[in-house]
């Protein structure tokens, strides 16, 4: 069963994971930044915010109600 994993697909796959967490992070980072004031006022936390980020990212469509108030 000596099955291996070809070095290209190995690299392929982190390069899509690093680029993913890239786009996360300035999402997140952008939201920060441009709805600082509302998301002060409506109380909501950096965790809510990245929660509701990844969740849009991988399209789970969970939420916690932060963008209705974006």
């Amino acid at each position: 069963m000596g099955r291996n994993l070809d070095t290209p697909v190995i690299e392929k796959a982190f390069s899509i994971v690093g680029k993913s967490i890239i786009i996360v992070l300035l999402a997140l980072g952008a939201l920060l930044i441009s709805e600082k004031e509302t998301l002060l006022a409506s109380g909501f936390s950096i965790f809510d915010l990245t929660f509701e980020v990844i969740s849009a990212f991988g399209t789970v469509g969970l939420s916690l109600d932060v963008t209705g108030h974006l």
